[in-house]
């Protein structure tokens, strides 16, 4: 489970050019947010997406829909940052199992 969070803006591809052009675009502070977990064996992908913050609840929203994919077949998922772990433990109040 990894989150990605994209800038809304334009980026010029050419440094260089005859006419200097200006393009409208937002200041920079809006941000697209992506939190998405990968099934290592099927590649199947979920994703959950918004434009304010990944936060616990967002965690959350993404691990209901792991349980309702899955169901009752047990599930390990890596965690890419121990900030999540603390904010899934104190949340849904499950008992985190430490990397040997």
């Amino acid at each position: 489970m990894d989150a990605a969070h994209f800038v809304h803006g334009v980026f010029l591809g050419v440094v260089w050019c005859f006419i200097r052009l200006f393009m409208a675009s937002p200041s920079g502070r809006k941000r697209f947010n992506v939190l998405r977990a990968v099934n290592a064996v099927t590649k199947e992908v979920f994703t959950i997406t918004n434009e304010t913050y990944i936060n616990a609840q967002s965690v959350y929203l993404l691990l209901t829909l792991l349980a309702q994919q899955y169901g009752t077949v047990p599930t390990t998922i890596v965690l890419e940052s121990n900030w999540a772990l603390e904010q899934m433990v104190e949340q849904m109040k499950v008992q985190p199992r430490r990397a040997r």
